[in-house]
């Protein structure tokens, strides 16, 4: 949906006659990106200037808020976001030619605004640019008290007055989030946003990748679809959560999120764990390409806890555990060949 219908939602909020299914998609639409924010409260600032409209709230951060907006707005709630036939019984019946031109003034100077923000990137304020090269990791301070670690070519970038708590991420990068209940924590990655009030959580969305996948550790995250928002899924701590941007869908992985930080705390544990997901972690872990012969391997289980992994070392314990061979194939293959587990 285009920002144009956006805008003439927007106008019927400020008349009053949105009907409920509209505020709900306006609100969410609002709610999603602080640019759709922005553009939105300019068009309540200039609004504003009416005689007979009050003073908009300093703040849209909270449902509160909005209830308090929509009270001011229609003069008792969403019960009459739909005016009656009756004048004298809503506040809101009919725009004056006054109000018309300020309405019409005032979508022009949004829209306006909407495309200078998209060609400056929303930069009301500086924005705070965090980048890693290939093996590097780092630590960022956010100025909430949150804590990032990003992982090596990843970037992070979000405005230095951090109001609303959003942020930009390409690459991979581990969250300690400070609960903020009216200030919700976002990032966007992609075509996927992740949404938090407090938790720590791993986020991997490589722009070359097909798949931005958020593990939980603690907490609960909302993974959603940026274009759709209505379209989410709930994560729960050692859940895993996927956006396939090949085929636009949003799933619970089948890998648990146990290892998603191992990069960051050089520790990789597996229980019972089948080869199919031991492979893809150590590939990740190494950055080594490993291939399996014999479909059956993929079933084994491998069990450890192993801190400051070498790459020697687990391709030994896997010999030990179970009946397979690993042989170098060249400097970035491996090829795993056995009977398999039974």
């Amino acid at each position: 949906m285009n920002d144009a219908h956006y805008t003439t939602l927007i106008g019927k909020y400020l008349s009053g006659n949105i009907s409920p299914a509209e505020r709900h998609l306006l609100l969410n639409w609002i709610e999603t990106d602080a640019n759709n924010r922005a553009f939105f409260e300019e068009m309540l600032q200039v609004w504003s200037l009416s005689d007979d409209y009050p003073t908009t709230p300093t703040t849209t951060d909270t449902p509160q808020a909005w209830l308090q907006l929509e009270q001011r707005l229609f003069g008792g709630g969403t019960a009459r976001m739909n005016p009656p036939a009756d004048k004298s019984s809503t506040k809101i019946r009919r725009l004056s030619i006054n109000k018309v031109i300020l309405l019409a003034a005032a979508i022009i100077l949004a829209v306006v605004t909407m495309g200078i923000w998209q060609l400056v990137g929303f930069s009301d304020a500086a924005t705070q640019i965090y980048q890693t090269a290939a093996h590097e990791k780092r630590e960022v301070q956010l100025p909430d008290g949150s804590t990032v670690w990003l992982n090596e070519n990843t970037r992070l970038t979000f405005s230095k007055r951090f109001v609303p708590r959003t942020l930009n991420l390409e690459g991979e990068a581990f969250f300690d989030v400070q609960r903020m209940e009216a200030r919700p924590f976002t990032i966007q990655s992609g075509k996927a946003i992740t949404v938090v009030l407090g938790t720590s959580f791993n986020v991997r969305a490589y722009p070359k990748e097909a798949r931005v996948e958020v593990a939980v550790v603690s907490g609960k995250v909302e993974l959603r679809r940026a274009d759709k928002v209505q379209e989410k899924v709930l994560l729960e701590a050692g859940k895993t959560g996927v956006f396939d941007q090949q085929r636009q869908a949003l799933l619970t992985a089948e890998t648990p999120a146990a290892n998603a930080s191992a990069w960051k705390n050089k520790r990789l544990r597996f229980q019972d764990t089948p080869m199919r997901e031991v492979v893809h972690i150590l590939e990740r872990y190494f950055n080594q390409k490993i291939q399996v012969d014999n479909p059956a391997i993929l079933d084994c289980p491998l069990n450890g806890d192993y801190p400051q992994p070498k790459l020697e070392e687990m391709l030994r314990i896997i010999e030990f555990a179970m009946p397979v061979q690993i042989t170098v194939q060249s400097d970035s293959l491996l090829v795993i060949t056995g009977k398999g587990c039974q």
